[in-house]
């Protein structure tokens, strides 16, 4: 018996880490995660976690009395968890149908929390729960009640230690979601089927016993990968979705639309196979202002066609930095022959590491730094767009050397919160570098060097330069870089810029914060949170809220 319920307390921890890792990665998916939807989801669990503690406490009191009704509580606890799990991950999946926001929108705040509470509170109270009453079994056990609660929890604690490094190093790489959870269904079940040997009744044994055999089948790759394809494609509703991959980082999708392949990270755009545009704006004008770059690092982003156009300079040398391997081993499957002969070329070196990681360790130095990062609308995001971060830039440049940072611009209409953060962006560069200049266009490119008089907004210069290497664009060439530095254009991008706003750095990230107020003037979060009190499902979420919150004080003060 004790040993049976010491795999119970283990199995405990471990499914409950395997339960929340797999549903914040699913969560991640659905809302874009930053640090901020993800510490409302862990708040959610750890609430919800509790409040499942504290109701074993009510039950124990009023209904289940003896040590046998306990076992078989706690087994029916294994049996629900076994079928929760699953459908938790279902649901996650189809939550943006549910709320009626398609892929690609902002989920406001509000919503992130109504939603990760409702989905969370089936394992978490459960679990909860579980820890709770197995004490109790165990104190009655061993009569030896000041230890029991210790013992549990260095039990759960060592389950989900043991979680926490098979989930990183064997689960991601050979189980789907559904996979993993199916697993957790069939070890909860076997759980209950063990304690089940320590009651009188043999029909639950031989209940759980039937399920188990079920879940094995679900596990199988033909049952679960026709179900992961399936809740996939409900996933991305309206999209043609092509393939759907997890990594160690999170989830990749591919999709497709008039023969172009456009591939997302965790819900979030990374590019698509069609930029050629784009791709030649970010690329060769960092190389042009240079007058002979023949050693570039590529900072995210080159997986696309930007190595291609790297590639169209006289360099010796292109290091390309991508912290997943997964992503250029999917992506490449859909690239054009010349994107893959790019990315094969002898003179391109590709890194699989954090950049930051990278640009602090390398020993080399860099004529142009490439930087294509993400807007920082997470923290993490954030690392690259702080004076730290340009102060370890600067050590690994050459004499003459730039660096390109572009984020989101409109030359049409600026919003307070974009001009916001454009400027704190271009103050912190502006503050690390004595040249800046910047070239405005769908994306703002703000080109940095450590000397003077390296960087020109002189036309002639750089279009001598685009003839003199020879180089083949479809949108670049003389006419279009001097409609694209034309004084004119150039000023209005300058006046934009907000004199006095704060500089971002690591521990103040203050462009997260501006990126965030740009998030909320996105999705007019001001209407958003009028609608959504005033629309379904909402107003029953808070009702629920209310009612749960006034169980918990009634039910105390009748215990007492």
């Amino acid at each position: 018996m004790k040993k049976t319920l010491l795999y119970a307390f283990f199995l405990t921890g471990f499914t409950s880490i395997i339960a929340q890792v797999v549903l914040m990665r699913e969560l991640l998916v659905v809302f874009y995660g930053n640090e901020l939807s993800l510490g409302i989801i862990l708040g959610n669990w750890l609430i919800l976690i509790a409040t499942g503690s504290y109701i074993t406490i009510l039950i124990l009191k009023r209904f289940v009395k003896t040590n046998e009704s306990r076992i078989i509580f706690f087994i029916f606890m294994e049996i629900l968890i076994a079928f929760i799990f699953p459908l938790q991950i279902y649901v996650s999946r189809i939550l943006r149908n549910i709320v009626m926001v398609p892929m690609g929108e902002l989920i406001d705040f509000i919503t992130i929390f109504a939603s990760s509470f409702l989905i969370l509170i089936p394992s978490c109270i459960i679990l909860g729960l579980q820890f709770s009453l197995g004490s109790r079994i165990y104190s009655d056990i061993t009569k030896e009640s000041s230890k029991c609660i210790g013992n549990v929890y260095i039990l759960e604690s060592i389950g989900s230690f043991i979680a926490g490094i098979t989930f990183s190093y064997l689960f991601v790489d050979i189980l789907s979601p559904f996979q993993m959870a199916f697993l957790i269904s069939i070890l909860s079940l076997f759980g209950g089927l063990f304690l089940s040997k320590e009651i009188k009744t043999k029909k639950i044994g031989i209940f759980i016993s039937i399920l188990i055999i079920i879940g094995i089948l679900f596990i199988l790759p033909v049952t679960s990968g026709y179900i992961e394809r399936t809740t996939r494609e409900m996933q991305w509703k309206n999209n043609n979705l092509i393939e759907s991959i997890d990594s160690i980082y999170g989830n990749i999708a591919v999709l497709e639309k008039d023969r172009e392949y456009i591939f997302y990270e965790n819900g979030v755009l990374m590019f698509t196979t069609e930029e050629s545009e784009l791709n030649e704006e970010l690329i060769h004008f960092p190389l042009l202002e240079h007058g002979n770059p023949k050693t570039i690092l590529l900072v995210g982003g080159g997986i696309s066609k930007n190595i291609n156009e790297v590639l169209k300079h006289p360099v010796e040398r292109v290091v390309y930095v991508e912290l997943d391997p997964k992503i250029i081993e999917t992506v490449r499957m859909y690239l054009s022959t010349t994107d893959r002969k790019a990315i094969d070329d002898p003179r391109v070196e590709i890194n699989y590491t954090d950049a930051r990681f990278f640009i602090k360790r390398t020993k080399n130095k860099y004529d142009v730094i490439i930087l294509n990062i993400p807007e920082p609308e997470s923290i993490q995001l954030n690392r690259y767009y702080t004076i730290e971060f340009l102060s370890e830039i600067k050590k690994i440049l050459n004499n003459n050397s730039i660096i390109s940072i572009n984020i989101p611009y409109s030359e049409s209409y600026a919003s307070n919160e974009m001009r916001i953060l454009i400027s704190s962006i271009y103050r912190t560069i502006n503050s690390s570098f004595p040249d800046v200049k910047i070239i405005p266009g769908l994306h703002l490119l703000i080109l940095a060097s450590p000397s003077k008089n390296v960087l020109t907004y002189n036309a002639t210069i750089l279009s001598e330069r685009l003839i003199d290497r020879n180089i083949s664009t479809s949108l670049i060439n003389r006419q279009y870089i001097k409609y694209k530095l034309s004084p004119n254009r150039i000023d209005f991008a300058l006046n934009s810029i907000i004199p006095n706003i704060q500089i971002n750095s690591d521990f103040r990230p203050i462009a997260t914060y501006y990126q965030m107020l740009l998030w909320g003037e996105e999705i007019n979060l001001e209407n958003e949170i009028k609608s959504i009190i005033l629309s379904f499902p909402t107003p029953i979420i808070f009702i629920i809220i209310i009612i749960l919150i006034h169980a918990v004080i009634i039910t105390s003060i009748l215990s007492k």
